[in-house]
């Protein structure tokens, strides 16, 4: 089954085309090598000051293999 694999600045997905038929249908996508980062941030209380660790952007690098972080802020405890 042909795929591509269209890439962003920010992250990549596999595009495939296939027919669906009556009955079960599956779709598996094997990876390697792959990871990913996510970060649940909390909004402060209405009209406090903003604290926190915050994600301002991402890129990978040409060749996918270094993710980017511009961050601001500090991880508090």
């Amino acid at each position: 089954m042909a795929y591509h694999v269209r890439f962003s600045d920010v992250d990549q997905h596999v595009e495939v085309r296939f027919s669906i038929y009556g009955g079960p249908n599956t779709l598996r996508i094997h990876l390697r090598n792959d990871f990913g980062v996510s970060y649940s941030a909390e909004l402060p209380p209405l009209g406090s000051t903003s604290r926190g660790l915050r994600i301002l952007s991402e890129t990978w690098a040409a060749g996918r293999e270094r993710l980017e972080l511009e961050i601001s802020g500090a991880a508090g405890s």
